[in-house]
Parts: structure tokens; sequence; C-alpha cells
């Protein structure tokens, strides 16, 4: 005599797959993880390599992903092994409903364990710092994204999707420079005196840590929100060795009585 799981494998598949064909289940792929990070306009310029330390889940060690701390798995007695259940409720007198529901002892595993891994606590997985190095290629976008293959959350269920880095350049540790494409741009403030008269010198550090060399001869006035271009001292462009864009001074005369402070003459861009 068939007994009521046998009739609703028929219907729902049993542990064989649908209709006790025993076809192969696939591994199914896990999410991918996302993650946000910044990297400095210098960096950006110079290249370099980002450091991130990530807290991620990994399968246990210790037990190999079974849970179990003698590596043993035995069949669910309340399931017999199938990973589901038959719930009958009585609705009259001789009316019986039942019904199929996920064993709730194994989860619809089969199977228990017995000795739980002390690492895991019987849950094939734990929470483990990872370490990653991203290189930084001269010249690349203000917001980008580093993919890193099957570095996701891990489990024995599943293939692990990828690690997605979002990075987006950092408002800080800009020198006072910005950029827009593959161009540069700063703004250098003059006394009332340095630019109606000319005369001086001036030396700026670059995002390179090399000197730019700013002056103007005497006599030679500058006014406020006169531009000067610098050739080629813009941002490297990527993949393209020995080009760059163009590096544009913006002079700014403070008159007499007027503050400024260096946020308002470098990082207000």
């Amino acid at each position: 005599m068939r007994n009521a799981f046998d009739i609703f494998s028929n219907f729902f598949g049993g542990p064989g797959g649908r209709g006790g064909m025993g076809r192969e289940q696939r591994v199914q792929r896990g999410p991918d993880a996302q993650t946000f990070t910044e990297c400095s306009l210098i960096d950006a310029y110079r290249g370099g390599i980002l450091d991130l330390q990530l807290n991620m889940q990994g399968v246990c060690d210790e037990c190999d992903g079974t849970g179990s701390a003698d590596g043993q798995e035995h069949i669910c007695s309340a399931c017999q092994g199938h990973g589901i259940r038959i719930v009958r409720h009585q609705l009259a007198p001789g009316m019986i409903q039942q019904m199929q529901t996920t064993c709730d002892v194994c989860r619809g595993k089969g199977k228990v364990i017995s000795q739980p891994c002390s690492v895991c606590k019987g849950d094939r997985v734990i929470r483990e710092d990872r370490n990653y190095h991203v290189v930084i290629e001269p010249g690349v976008g203000k917001f980008f994204d580093h993919v890193i293959p099957g570095e996701s959350d891990q489990s024995p269920d599943w293939d692990a999707g990828d690690l997605i880095i979002h990075i987006k350049e950092s408002r800080e540790n800009n020198m006072g420079y910005r950029r827009r494409g593959r161009d540069l741009f700063r703004k250098e403030v003059l006394s009332l005196k340095e630019a109606t008269n000319g005369g001086w010198n001036r030396t700026v550090k670059f995002l390179d840590d090399s000197d730019i060399k700013l002056s103007r001869k005497e006599g030679i006035s500058v006014t406020t929100g006169e531009v000067q271009i610098i050739k080629n001292k813009g941002m490297p462009v990527l993949h393209e060795p020995g080009k760059f864009g163009d590096l544009y001074i913006e002079y700014i005369v403070i008159l007499p009585g007027k503050i400024t402070t260096p946020e308002a003459s470098h990082d207000d861009l």
C-alpha cells in the first residue's frame, strides 16, 4: 500500500526529483556582495594599491562545511529523510485534509546533526575577515567598480557570487586640485599688490610631488578670474601612456579688507 508521502511525491517531486525521475539538481549561484569605499585624487593620478578588510561569510574549515563535529549526518527521524512532512487536519467527521510542509526538525534537508561542530555550532558557515588589495590604475574615473569573482558570501549550498567594490574619488587629500574629465583645476590667491604690480614667483606642489612654477614679470598685472592653462599637466588618460589632460589655474585677487582662508582658495572648487 502506498503511503501519503509516495502519493505527494508524484505531484511535488520527492528526493529523486519531480515524479521520481532522479534528475540531478544544479548548484545555484549565490548572491553578489557589494561594498563602497573611496580613493584619493593622488592615487587616481599616480596609481596605487587600495587595501580593504571586509567581514564576510565563509565555509567553516573545522568541519568542512558539514556542521558536524564527527563529520556525520543522520537521517531525520521526523521525516525519514524526505525533508518534508505530511500534516493531516480533520475538517469534519470523516473529512481529513492532508498538506505537505517542510520538515521543521531538519529544515527540509532530510538529515540532522547529532554532534554539532564546536566552531560553527552546526551552522556550517562562519564570519571571517578577508583582506583585499585593489589596484588603482593611473587615470581611473571618479567612479568605478572593481569586481572580484567568487568572493561573495560562501555557503555549502551555493557557488559563491562576486564581490563588487564600488569606488569613488574622495573629496579629501586632493592638494587643492579638482578634476573634470581629463583636465585638472586649481585656484590660486594673489594679493592686490601682486596682481597689480607683478614681479612675483610661486611654487606649487603637484599631485606627483613635483613642483609647478608660477610667476609674473614686473609690471605684468593679473585680473581676478584670469585663467592660466598649463598643457599636459592634467590627469593621465587611462590606458593611453604618455597622454595627459591640461591644468587650469584660476587666479583670485583679494582686495584689502576681504578675508579668505586656505579652504576658500583651494577646496571651494
